[in-house]
């Protein structure tokens, strides 16, 4: 697993590169898939539950599990990339989310929020601690810079299997839920939006949308839990 979640984070960082005004989903789909052959990895979500594309694309109010399409990137927008591999057997999961500027301070502060979040979710999380510490932890850095808390979505264990347990909320109370041990690898993905904390699905029975249409933001990373402390395998 370390050694997918190198080669996810390289892939990420190379379809980030290409993000830019005028790009569009489909061509980040497309090199997505021709990366994953470059380094001998499977998309891990191409036909996992049905789902019918190997990258999730999200603009804007799109929160997750946006279709790629041919829909033209434009000043301003929020794109989140989702992606996972399978590496020798082993699923690895990651997100990034990127503002094509020039854009406003609010969407460029959620990026950068979001991501933050993250962090603040790992701190402290080691053999013997609990989910409930991450998700407490993003949920009061999440609500002290006044952003939406997706409920409705959440992290979770991966390894053998792309989604595994324990679920990993983006909110709760320390010291509950499952615990962690030493070992583990989860996903933890908060997801923040600059309005409300609902969503619903698109007609397309996947694309996951704020239901007030605010802007949204996604970062995930795969995370090794150790004795001490934990290892982010995607980075």
């Amino acid at each position: 697993m370390r050694e997918g979640g190198k080669i996810l984070a390289q892939i990420l960082d190379e379809l980030l590169n290409i993000v830019k005004i005028g790009a569009t989903g489909k061509e980040i789909e497309n090199i997505a898939n021709n990366l994953s052959k470059k380094y001998r990895v499977k998309p891990a979500f191409l036909n996992f539950n049905g789902y019918p594309f190997s990258t999730c694309i999200s603009i804007n109010s799109t929160v997750v599990h946006g279709f790629p399409n041919d829909e033209k990137f434009k000043t301003g927008d929020l794109i989140s990339i989702d992606y996972g591999i399978i590496n020798k057997g082993f699923n690895l999961d990651a997100a990034r989310s990127k503002v094509l500027l020039p854009s406003s301070n609010e969407s460029i502060n959620l990026v950068k929020w979001t991501k933050e979040a993250f962090y603040e979710g790992i701190k402290g999380i080691k053999d013997g601690s609990y989910v409930g510490d991450i998700g407490n932890n993003i949920e009061v850095f999440a609500k002290g810079h006044k952003l939406g808390i997706v409920r409705d979505l959440c992290g979770h264990g991966i390894g053998q299997k792309l989604q595994e347990l324990p679920s990993i909320l983006n909110f709760g109370k320390k010291n509950t839920g499952s615990k962690l041990y030493s070992g583990m690898t989860i996903a933890i993905e908060p997801m923040l939006t600059l309005g409300t904390e609902k969503v619903t699905v698109k007609n397309d029975g996947w694309s996951i949308v704020t239901i007030d249409n605010s802007i949204a933001s996604h970062w995930e990373n795969t995370v090794l839990i150790t004795d001490k402390s934990c290892e982010i395998l995607t980075n």
